[in-house]
């Protein structure tokens, strides 16, 4: 049976598919079909996700104004609320096509964020991943994420506060499929963690940023929403 998370309460629960690895392609555009096919599979979710952001878009005139098509805008937008409430649950590549513009229309953010990790063994430092398909992270003062943390400093992850202004997961940011983190640091002991920065990044620089926000996280603590934990992914 397929993982998913939680649906938000009253909202019926996202439209799964057998699970399959998918490489998302970068810088990719949607097509019209593309939209139409997801819209329609995801039917009242998307309706109601839809709704939602148009509300939203009219309180953020500056929003509407940076994108030009707005049938791939409202798509894209609705379908990163969609995902940012189930990024467990399994999406086809048309899917994760639109959700990609929906994400390069949002805001960029320079900080740190946590993944949950099932264990920091196998990251060595140097090593080199690239993510083939996006995440949700938690930020640095977030919640306890997972029995171990990946640290991540992301240069290229984006804010969610735009389409979850005022509902859970606002302070959450997704990371676009395509980024390629680069291993710096392992933190072993009771805080089993790892510490990564995004390639092209000053490493003294995002290593300093790594080890404060690892300290102030303190030791690992049981966690109690799996939306932000998951397996590293592989190497580039």
């Amino acid at each position: 049976m397929s993982e998913r998370g939680p649906a938000p309460s009253g909202e019926p629960s996202a439209v799964v598919l057998p699970r399959r690895l998918l490489e998302v392609p970068v810088d990719v555009r949607s097509t019209a079909e593309q939209r139409h096919s997801v819209r329609t599979a995801l039917g009242p979710r998307y309706d109601i996700a839809s709704r939602t952001v148009s509300h939203l878009l009219a309180q953020q005139p500056g929003m509407r104004a940076a994108t030009g098509d707005r049938s791939a805008m409202l798509t894209g937008l609705s379908l990163v609320r969609i995902f940012a409430a189930e990024p467990h649950a399994e999406y086809d590549l048309d899917f994760h096509i639109c959700l990609a513009e929906g994400l390069a229309m949002l805001p960029t953010a320079r900080t740190v964020v946590v993944r949950g990790i099932p264990s920091a063994a196998g990251a060595a430092p140097g090593d080199v991943l690239r993510l083939r398909m996006p995440l949700v992270a938690a930020a640095a003062d977030g919640p306890a994420t997972g029995p171990a943390e990946a640290l991540i400093w992301t240069t290229s992850g984006r804010r969610l506060d735009r389409v979850l202004h005022g509902a859970t997961g606002a302070e959450d940011i997704a990371l676009p499929a395509g980024i390629r983190l680069r291993v710096l640091e392992g933190v072993g002991g009771p805080a089993d963690r790892v510490l990564l920065a995004e390639e092209g990044t000053g490493t003294e620089p995002a290593l300093a940023r790594l080890r404060s926000a690892a300290e102030a996280r303190g030791d690992l603590r049981a966690h109690t929403d799996d939306r932000w934990l998951g397996d590293l992914p592989s190497a580039a």
